[in-house]
C-alpha cells in the first residue's frame, strides 16, 4: 500500500517536474545549438540542434546516461560560455536537485 501511494503521488510529481526541466532545457539547447549555417554546423546536427524532439530525446538519454554530447555541444556553439553554464544547470538540477526531493518526499509519505 505504501509502494503504491509513492508511486502514484511522489513519483508522478517527480516526473511531472523533470519534464518540465526537459522542455526547458530542450529550447534553450535547440536555439543555443541552431547552426548559423549548414556548412558550420558540426556536431549539432547529431545532437538535434535544429530539431526539438531531437534535442529532448537528447536529453533525456543524456540524464540516464554517461555520454560526452555536452562536449560536442560545446564544440559546435558559438558562445561556448553558455553551453557550459546551460548543462552545468541541466546537470546539477536534475541529478541533485530532483532526485534529493524525489528521496525526502518519499521519507515523508513513508511517515
Amino acid at each position: 500500500l505504501m509502494f503504491f501511494r509513492m508511486l502514484c503521488g511522489d513519483v508522478i510529481y517527480f516526473l511531472v517536474l523533470l519534464l518540465f526541466l526537459l522542455i526547458a532545457f530542450a529550447a534553450s539547447w535547440t536555439v543555443l545549438l541552431e547552426p548559423q549555417s549548414s556548412l558550420i554546423a558540426g556536431c549539432a546536427d547529431d545532437l538535434g540542434g535544429v530539431d526539438f524532439h531531437t534535442t529532448l530525446l537528447w536529453l533525456l538519454e543524456g540524464a540516464v546516461s554517461p555520454n560526452d554530447h555536452f562536449e560536442c555541444a560545446r564544440s559546435s556553439t558559438n558562445s561556448p560560455v553558455a553551453a557550459w553554464m546551460i548543462s552545468f544547470m541541466y546537470v546539477t538540477l536534475t541529478s541533485v536537485l530532483l532526485l534529493n526531493m524525489l528521496i525526502s518526499m518519499m521519507a515523508k509519505t513513508f511517515d
